[in-house]
């Protein structure tokens, strides 16, 4: 008896596994878009905190609360604040990967980049060049710099695993704003007498060059198939997004606002935008196709980045420099499936034939044609009133089904399908009657 009843259990726990699924994915795709958040204020401190880098739940900034600059981390699901640079010279152009975070720090007097590890708490020296290497973003154990040391701006790279160093770029002219993710390291390249992007494949070991235009396309942001910069070929400035995979370029703004410094994650990217006469932060969705403002304070939000569901940036309505936070969700959302309903009535006398489109019904007192009729997706049952409600395919034929499922053989109840096996050709055309009335003949009755 008790393994008939842990059966049951686990044919009842699978069926409505497959039917949750079903439910959810047979939404129809014509749906609205549903953009909404949360703003939360990061930092308190009377001082400024500005220049955010995200990296799923924790974020690091810069930190003016000394006589000089250090870099601090705010561990989001936390909320714990904790200071991870001290001493003389300033810290501060600071990105996050994970655990690890990189800075540019002036110690020494000239720019050295370090690397912090969060879970042991310990700063790591990866440059020691007696000239300047700045700027530096990291993604995973590969760490990616602007360098000076050859008279030009040059970008670098260090593999933390090995402290191997290498000169990815060397031109005549300046290469600067290095962005890297996973094998693809993007950033701006002078060498044409004006700003254009570039980009270099780590495993191929290609160069390419990814926008052509005479205007100067500046501050790229890289993340998985997509490259986010900012251009002035149409306005003062707009924000596009270059697609690696087919080489296609999609202008996210194009009015004759000022819209700059792009970040992307996933599917969304995040900009500044000073239409509005102050610097707000806006979000757009790549899928949908649609742009959403984020701030609307009438102070500035500006030099933001964007993890995930996360977006962070800095804020100066409280009369200095504060991190914000902002968690959203933006995308569709499903309405709700058509349903098709006649409602019960009486018919006290005549008769004749009704239309209405596409649906003609045909009717008189006497009711001689009662039957079932249908076509396509439709039945008719005509005839006088059953001895018994009208059934809605619901929870008790639910259990009826569940009790079914995986049987064999012929005359099933629960076949659906009609081939002789309780499956899920079957639970499809079961929830696809979920809650309606019983189907004519229903054999779950």
């Amino acid at each position: 008896m008790r393994n008939q009843i842990e059966t049951v259990i686990e044919r009842w726990a699978a069926v409505t596994t497959l039917v949750l699924m079903w439910l959810w994915v047979g939404l129809p795709a014509n749906a609205a878009v549903r953009f909404e958040g949360t703003e939360t204020q990061l930092t308190t401190d009377l001082a400024d905190q500005f220049d955010p880098a995200i990296s799923s739940a924790y974020t690091v900034y810069t930190d003016r609360r000394s006589p000089d600059t250090d870099i601090y981390l705010y561990d989001i699901d936390a909320a714990v604040e904790t200071q991870i640079t001290s001493g003389g010279g300033d810290q501060f152009f600071s990105d996050i990967s994970g655990d690890l975070v990189v800075y540019t720090d002036f110690g020494t007097g000239n720019a050295d980049i370090y690397l912090y590890n969060i879970n042991t708490g310990e700063p790591n020296r990866l440059t020691n060049e007696p000239n300047n290497q700045y700027s530096p973003a990291i993604s995973g154990d590969w760490v990616v710099f602007e360098d000076d040391r050859n008279g030009d701006y040059d970008i670098y790279m260090i593999d933390v695993s090995t402290m191997t160093e290498i000169h990815l770029i060397d031109n005549f002219e300046d290469q600067r704003n290095p962005s890297i993710s996973g094998s693809i390291v993007v950033w701006e390249d002078w060498r044409n007498s004006n700003a254009d992007i570039y980009m270099k494949d780590l495993d191929t070991d290609i160069v390419t060059q990814i926008t052509f235009d005479a205007a100067n396309d500046k501050n790229p942001d890289v993340d998985g198939d997509l490259i986010a910069f900012d251009s002035d070929r149409t306005s003062i400035g707009d924000v596009f997004f270059y697609r690696i995979s087919n080489g296609e370029t999609v202008a996210v703004t194009s009015d004759s606002g000022y819209e700059r410094n792009p970040s992307v994650s996933g599917d969304h990217l995040a900009y500044e935008s000073y239409a509005s006469g102050d610097s707000d932060v806006w979000l757009y969705s790549i899928s949908l196709d649609e742009s959403r403002r984020v701030t609307i304070d009438t102070n500035d939000q500006y030099l933001q980045d964007i993890s995930g569901n996360r977006l962070v940036y800095t804020d100066n309505r409280n009369d200095n420099l504060d991190i914000y936070l902002f968690e959203f969700v933006f995308d569709e959302v499903p309405d709700e499936p058509s349903r098709y309903e006649i409602r019960w009535s009486t018919i006290d006398g005549g008769g004749g034939t009704s239309s209405d489109g596409r649906y003609i019904v045909s009717g008189t007192i006497g009711q001689p044609d009662a039957g079932v009729m249908s076509g396509g997706n439709y039945e008719l049952l005509g005839g006088f009133w059953p001895g018994e409600p009208l059934c809605t395919v619901d929870f008790y034929h639910f259990a009826r089904f569940a009790e079914l499922w995986l049987e064999t053989g012929p005359g099933l109840a629960g076949d659906l399908y009609e081939d002789e096996t309780i499956d899920e050709l079957d639970l499809k055309l079961f929830v696809d009657e979920w809650l309606y009335y019983c189907p004519y003949d229903w054999p779950l009755r």
